[in-house]
């Protein structure tokens, strides 16, 4: 095999040009694959990265009559799911923006309010610093805070001693106790600063505030019991009037986030570069088996010298496998920016419910070796096949031993797989864009022409009051 290997790099070396068909078309199929399996691997198939993943669920609100759900939980019903027995754990959070002054520039940035318990279920680890503590959460106990790796290095360089100084969030001045890696993407995509969570002030009393809430499932319950045992639960809340919705889910963080449609086009462009990847290996087998025809002599001496019909084909798999190898890290290089791509013309909540970030990480490297390979051996079947039955002698004055018939059949067949692979590729580009936009142009339920959004956030720091609020 060393010595197939040693001549097949000669060859290249000795004529690049002759492989630059086959490596382009190579590379752009290899590419675009390895890009959507890169998105699809971690939005769709892969499990959450968080310890304990299948037992990881969010407690939904559920009202079956109006037939829908929200990821809420009165606070005032905390202590009746804790008492439950169902979990091993319970965090309940809440989200919100906030203003944070780093220097003179303010920013409006994502936040998340949550216990202590919250990042020990996920898992996460401080680079620098600690988590929040339970003392954190007393009301009375200095304010803290811990703020994202990305804002630790855009406004604080990165430095360690970051940690330990005050930021200005909400017109409060927590001081910074740790950083969370950027690796972590809970609860919607990266959370810029997380805050303890603390009781509610008294005037805040008069209405409860309502929290999302992760629960570690208990490992005796399987999903069905839990599922029922949670109804249950949420029955006698909502009888001893401490909930209005009256009944309740576990949402697993396994389970898709992605909806049906953003799923269905995902699948549907999959297809697509699926026929991509065919198209590219058809033309690249028919370019190497047009090659073939100019080393007709080269293989008949061969055979003549002794060569045998499996060193033949060795040698044709070895040549065309490393002219694939070297399409596949073209392609691994244009499906970086495949990837970035993908994300821009895609629904934003691809991105942002994943709980990994995407990218081209060592699976999609490994995926895009494996097709690299078995594109080089799907391209070097047909020229393999015939490269081993040249075994005659050249007559003199006679270019090929092959029968031109034989030729051009294997040929014809290859130039209808591609037609017929470029066929499929076009109605599967037609489906994606059909699909792609109906989810973009869906009917929202109101005329959305002319109507702008403003939100406005109040330092609650501030207008901590209903009075101050309203004037």
């Amino acid at each position: 095999m060393l010595t197939e290997f040693r001549m097949a790099v000669r060859t290249i070396v000795r004529c690049p040009t002759s492989h630059v068909g086959v490596i382009t078309s190579l590379a752009i199929g290899i590419g675009a694959a390895t890009a959507i399996f890169s998105v699809i691997d971690a939005t769709m198939l892969r499990s959450t990265p968080f310890p304990n993943s299948e037992r990881l669920a969010e407690i939904w609100s559920q009202d079956t009559v109006l037939d829908y759900s929200i990821p809420s939980v009165p606070g005032t019903a905390l202590p009746e799911w804790e008492k439950s027995g169902l979990f091993d754990a319970l965090a309940p959070f809440r989200r919100r923006q906030v203003l944070v002054v780093v220097g003179e520039e303010p920013r409006m940035l994502s936040a998340v309010e949550a216990t202590d318990a919250l990042l020990p279920l996920l898992g996460a680890e401080p680079i620098a610093g600690r988590r929040l503590q339970r003392a954190d959460l007393e009301p009375a106990a200095p304010d803290v805070a811990l703020i994202s790796e990305e804002l630790w290095r855009s406004e604080f360089g990165g430095r360690r001693g970051a940690v330990g100084e005050v930021v200005s969030v909400d017109g409060r001045t927590p001081t910074i106790v740790g950083v969370l890696p950027g690796s972590l993407r809970y609860p919607a995509g990266v959370v810029s600063v997380w805050l303890p969570l603390r009781p509610p002030s008294a005037s805040a009393a008069a209405r409860p505030p309502s929290y999302t809430v992760l629960a570690l499932l208990s490992p005796a319950l399987t999903r069905e019991v839990a599922a029922q045992q949670v109804k249950a639960v949420a029955g006698r809340i909502t009888a001893g009037g401490l909930a209005t919705i009256p009944s309740a889910q576990l949402r697993y963080l396994n389970d898709a986030l992605i909806n049906a449609d953003v799923r269905r086009a995902m699948l549907v462009l999959a297809g697509a570069v699926a026929c991509l990847l065919l198209v590219a290996c058809t033309n690249a087998a028919n370019l190497q088996l047009a090659r073939l025809q100019d080393r007709d002599r080269e293989i008949t001496i061969r055979a003549a010298l002794g060569a045998s019909r499996m060193s033949l084909v060795r040698l044709m798999l070895t040549e065309s496998i490393l002219v694939a190898v070297v399409g596949g890290l073209l392609g691994t290089l244009a499906a970086y920016w495949g990837v970035g791509a993908l994300i821009a013309i895609t629904p934003r909540e691809l991105s942002v419910f994943s709980y990994r970030e995407i990218g081209v990480d060592l699976r999609g490297l490994s995926f895009a070796l494996l097709l690299s390979v078995g594109s080089g051996i799907v391209v070097a079947l047909v020229p393999a096949i015939r490269s081993s039955r040249r075994g005659a002698r050249l007559a003199p004055g006679e270019r090929s031993s092959t029968p031109p018939r034989l030729a051009r059949s294997s040929r014809g067949w290859l130039i209808v797989a591609e037609t017929a692979f470029s066929m499929m590729l076009l109605i599967g580009a037609g489906l994606f864009l059909r699909s792609f936009t109906s989810l973009a142009g869906s009917n929202p339920g109101y005329e959305a022409d002319h109507i702008l959004t403003v939100e406005l956030t109040a330092p609650r720091a501030r207008y901590n009051t209903a009075a101050a609020r309203e004037a």
